[in-house]
């Protein structure tokens, strides 16, 4: 399905349909997210006196829900039923730029030729990227691991993973990946495959979830170390050391 939505000022994406909105209008459902329209410019700041939103790639609003671990599967059916557009939807050049500075902290802290995962590589941004490492994907939406592996990059799902040994990988990064409620199972299946050393860097979109994740690290018994770039398109850039 195309994103043929341009007569509304936005789409609102909720686990649940909203009944108590005048404002909005039911479009469809999809797997188990509603998607609804609003030619109302004000919809962001009446929704989100009443829920937790986000505002996302400018022309969505993301109804949050209340538990973080429901928060995987809004955004996994999210990117089943848009990702095919994901480039076209996003500022490509902001995330190229993210993902190159944190390659630029991963090169300065590990070999020039080492091997790095890009956990949420999406639809395989990181290839188009200078670098002397060698880059791979972790991508649970089908949609978009096509896309990655058409541009030729080795990507794995969370059952692939299994068949890279321990200890492979000297470094790992998320960019733009955690605001979209990573579950602690995600991210401790790819623990292992980390050598000791070696680091996990990662932004937070809007701060969202930095707390949840940043626990997350810790009590695997990571070190971590905030940088502040003071750009706030990427939000903070956290790295975490394997020890």
């Amino acid at each position: 399905m195309k994103f043929q939505y341009d007569e509304y000022e936005a789409i609102i994406i909720s686990l649940s349909y909203l009944f108590e909105l005048e404002d909005i209008i039911f479009i469809k459902k999809f797997n188990n997210i509603f998607i609804f329209g609003s030619k109302n410019k004000k919809i962001f700041r009446e929704l989100n006196t009443r829920k937790s939103v986000v505002r996302y790639l400018d022309k969505f609003i993301i109804v949050l829900p209340e538990r973080y671990t429901t928060q995987n599967q809004l955004w996994q059916d999210f990117y089943q039923l848009f990702g095919n557009q994901y480039e076209t939807l996003v500022n490509k050049k902001n995330n190229q730029e993210c993902i190159e500075l944190m390659l630029n902290i991963i090169s300065f802290n590990t070999d020039r030729n080492c091997k790095i995962l890009d956990f949420g590589c999406g639809s395989g941004l990181s290839l188009e990227i200078k670098h002397t490492g060698e880059i791979y994907g972790y991508e649970l939406v089908d949609v978009m691991k096509n896309q990655a592996q058409n541009k030729g990059m080795i990507v794995y799902d969370s059952k692939e993973i299994n068949n890279i040994p321990n200890d492979f990988f000297d470094a790992v990064f998320s960019s733009y990946v955690f605001h979209m409620g990573i579950t602690n199972e995600d991210i401790e299946r790819i623990i292992p495959k980390i050598k000791k050393g070696g680091l996990w860097v990662a932004n937070f979109y809007k701060e969202i979830n930095v707390n949840h994740v940043n626990k997350i690290f810790k009590d695997i018994g990571f070190i971590t170390q905030k940088k502040l770039y003071g750009d706030e398109r990427h939000g903070s850039i956290y790295v975490y050391r394997k020890q």
